[in-house]
């Protein structure tokens, strides 16, 4: 197989770097979806990287030219977005500008509020995000000066536009009430209780409201008739912590740990943040455990750290032990490879039992506790190296901890003082980066030393992010790890990196990637329907209802509710409508568009007998129950989309004996209209149907 390919040579002060750029040439018959399994890169990927949306995705012509992404050393970062508002709903369809790599491109999100894969060929020029708001301009809403390495999701918040009032605009249908505006918002918090600071564990929660109430969120949107509407949504503002609303049970551990340790509770979220495992929606996980490193619990914490942390007299383990067995002291040892802690009473000494103690790492409250504990110790270990921390920002602090944990005292104390050598950045490098890391290297002259700083500072800056748990961020500026450092007495910063330079497309003629043409039909077993029907015919296409004098615009297919629908052919979703609750028309439904090459032969050519000059088919699904996808996806032959249902005018139909079924159509127009206008018969599309 043959691609264009040019290959420039660029050198860096003293090393030569070869890259490549691959060029695609479309031929006739030619599908996105064939030329993605022809060189096997992700069709969303492919898509992005040649701004193709909607209807352009399905349109390529003989001659057009798409950039091959070229996953590999050359591209630094693989970026998705995810655009959520302030009680984490995802943003649809936002129009954006991105900035990277030296040019700014036009994005919008989908019905997730993702936009991506997005290739960053050079991460040290960074990212700007902007959103375009209600009066159309685009307002910055996240920026970082540079990326991390290989792949990464961002999630950004947008909640300082809605602190300003401005709206995003948002295409489709619009909330049409009051009360479903209020749905969409509303959600629970835990109440806030001030804690003791003393070091003892707090006493169980009172049921008594706080006295302080919290300060609301009012937003403003039109929906009756275009009249404004105010809607109050309360979000906890106590100490200007922001926190999504999975993760309010956790508010008051951490606002009384910030106070016991020093910190902001906005810099001890921020660390916890990055150490916990997340589940769907960016709840942090309590429960989770690393089987292969066996970090267990909110903070992720390794066994031996935390049996560490039961000696330590602040912490609540060490205090619940004492208290309940009368030790005057725990201590801890290895023994064996194994670390061990014992209470001493007098001049016994008693061995702990280290399993009850290693399954606290699982309570929540222990947990956060005892890692700005840890914290703390890190940030001692490099006062007594002679790290002036005490001349940082409370809020520097949580990047402080989290550059100390990652490389330890030593290396820590090593980076701030400028005694890192050369062998050692090197190696720990290639630690974290693997076969990346002479590339990496050879962009910094070859200084082993200023690439591994320049990548650790990016490193702790892309993970910890303390104005993402604030409210209200106005006014604050998080500094960077370099900054943080050179108050420290970081001699010099490190440079940025050479630039990598980008070869121009080069285009020579290409095997033909052809059409990815595949079919699967829409449920596992397709039967017409015929329970509540006068004839088998009346589920059939055509004029078969009352007598023939009224349309039925697809094909009834037996089903009881639940059963999964299939895409029949590899496609992109065009349209969701997830009506679950309707009792009229179609209800929850799919489209899905296909292009006509990517059809089989049979398929194809029943297609093509009645429409060949159409290039594009259209497939849908009704009265759904559930539904998988978002529009604007890509999916594959036989991917499931949802389940059959019985929403829209099927309600009532929940069994085969009451009508259960999947409603399915085909078109050969996306522009329909009342009774068969726009449709075709689906059946002769269908490998087996009875």
């Amino acid at each position: 197989m043959k691609t264009g390919v040019k290959k420039k040579r660029t050198i860096h002060k003293g090393r030569a770097m070869t890259l490549q750029t691959k060029i695609y040439i479309v031929r006739k018959d030619d599908t996105l979806w064939g030329i993605s399994k022809k060189f096997d890169i992700n069709i969303d990927l492919l898509a992005t990287e040649n701004g193709l949306k909607g209807k352009a995705a399905h349109t390529l012509h003989p001659g057009q030219k798409l950039r091959l992404p070229n996953i590999s050393a050359e591209n630094d970062c693989e970026l998705t977005l995810r655009i959520v508002d302030l009680i984490r709903a995802p943003i649809a369809f936002a129009k954006l500008k991105l900035s990277f790599d030296g040019k700014e491109k036009e994005f919008t999100t989908n019905v997730g509020g993702e936009v991506g894969p997005i290739l960053i060929d050079d991460h040290a020029k960074g990212l700007k995000v902007r959103l375009q708001n209600i009066e159309g301009k685009y307002e910055l809403i996240d920026e970082h000066k540079v990326l991390p390495l290989g792949k990464k999701s961002l999630i950004i918040n947008s909640r300082q536009i809605l602190i300003k009032s401005r709206y995003w605009t948002q295409q489709g249908k619009q909330d049409a009430t009051t009360s479903q505006l209020q749905k969409k918002i509303k959600h629970k918090n835990q109440d806030i209780h001030a804690q003791p600071t003393d070091g003892k564990r707090p006493r169980q929660q009172s049921k008594t409201p706080p006295t302080r109430l919290p300060e609301p969120l009012i937003t403003e949107t039109r929906l009756e008739g275009g009249n404004p509407t105010h809607i109050v949504a309360t979000v906890f503002a106590d100490e200007n912590l922001y926190l999504i609303p999975a993760n309010e049970k956790y508010r008051k551990f951490i606002i009384a740990s910030a106070k016991k340790y020093g910190f902001t509770p906005h810099a001890l979220a921020a660390l916890i943040h990055a150490e916990a495992a997340k589940l769907r929606g960016g709840e942090w996980n309590a429960d989770s455990k690393n089987e292969k490193t066996n970090a267990a619990g909110l903070t992720q914490f390794m066994s031996e750290t935390w049996l560490e942390m039961c000696t330590d007299s602040r912490s609540f383990m060490n205090i619940r032990l004492t208290q309940e067995n009368g030790y005057e002291k725990i201590s801890g040892k290895r023994e064996g490879g194994i670390y061990v802690i014992s209470g001493r009473k007098g001049q016994t000494h008693h061995r702990i039992a280290t399993d009850p103690a290693l399954r606290w790492r699982f309570d929540a409250e222990y947990a956060i506790d005892s890692a700005a504990l840890y914290g703390q110790i890190n940030l001692d270990r490099l006062r007594k190296r002679g790290i002036n921390i005490d001349s940082l920002e409370p809020e520097d602090l949580a990047k402080a901890m989290y550059f100390a944990h990652h490389e330890g005292a030593h290396g820590a104390a090593a980076i701030v003082k400028g005694t890192l050598t050369a062998p050692e950045a090197e190696k720990l490098l290639k630690a974290q980066i693997k076969e990346k890391a002479d590339a990496y290297i050879a962009r910094f002259n070859r200084e082993p030393v200023k690439a591994y700083v320049h990548w650790l500072f990016s490193y702790v800056d892309s993970n910890i992010s303390i104005t993402q748990f604030m409210v209200n961020p106005a006014g604050f500026r998080a500094r960077s790890m370099e900054e943080i450092c050179k108050t420290l007495g970081l001699p010099a910063g490190p440079p940025s990196p050479n630039s990598k330079e980008v070869s121009l497309p080069f285009q020579l003629p290409t095997e033909q990637a052809g059409a990815a043409m595949s079919w699967q039909d829409p449920l596992d077993e397709c039967t017409i329907r015929t329970a509540l029907l006068a004839s088998r015919r009346s589920a059939t296409f055509g004029m078969v209802r009352n007598g023939g004098t009224k349309a039925h615009q697809g094909i009834d297919l037996v089903a009881k509710v639940g059963t999964p629908v299939y895409a029949v052919a590899n496609g992109r979703i065009k349209r969701v409508i997830r009506a679950f609750a309707v009792t009229t028309g179609y209800g929850a439904a799919i489209t899905l568009q296909v292009d006509v090459n990517d059809l089989p032969a049979k398929q194809r050519q029943y297609y093509q007998s009645k429409y060949p000059n159409n290039e594009l088919v259209h497939f849908y699904y009704a009265h759904l129950s559930s539904i998988n996808v978002q529009e604007g996806s890509y999916v594959k032959s036989g991917e499931i989309l949802g389940k059959t249902g019985d929403s829209g005018n099927a309600k009532g139909m929940d069994s085969i004996a009451n009508g259960g079924h999947l409603h399915f159509e085909s078109r050969h127009s996306p522009n329909i209209s009342t009774g068969l206008d726009g449709r075709m018969d689906p059946l002769p599309f269908l490998n087996r149907c009875s």
